[in-house]
């Protein structure tokens, strides 16, 4: 499990010019089977995640609402974006703050995820 990291490139947020603070994470998957949970902080207005997909690669982005002891656990119910398994780059996808954390999938080739808020 990662906490999603602070964008720590985010100078409006240190100049306390936009009041929430931004997060950034990617992760390149190169090997078919689960990325790991990133947690998601509390209150936040919402997530933008997608995924690149790389050529002849398949993948697909997954999200839980669980509480954190159960990711932790390593048995949260997770349920894929709305998208289902993508062959091609997709729209971004915006999860709100209901979601407790989200991951990539890798299926083959290589995909990679990221998110941002």
């Amino acid at each position: 499990m990662i906490e999603l990291p602070v964008d720590t490139s985010d100078t409006n947020w240190a100049k306390r010019q936009v009041r929430q603070q931004r997060y950034y994470y990617e992760e390149t998957l190169t090997a078919a089977g689960n990325g790991e949970w990133i947690t998601l902080p509390p209150g936040h207005d919402g997530f933008l995640v997608g995924m690149e997909i790389g050529a002849g690669a398949q993948g697909r982005v997954e999200y839980t609402t669980a509480p954190i002891s159960v990711i932790e656990s390593g048995a949260p119910f997770a349920r894929s974006w709305p998208h289902g398994d993508v062959s091609a780059t997709p729209d971004d996808l915006e999860i709100t703050s209901k979601a407790t954390a989200v991951r990539g999938v890798n299926i083959s080739g290589q995909t990679r995820l990221y998110v941002s808020g």
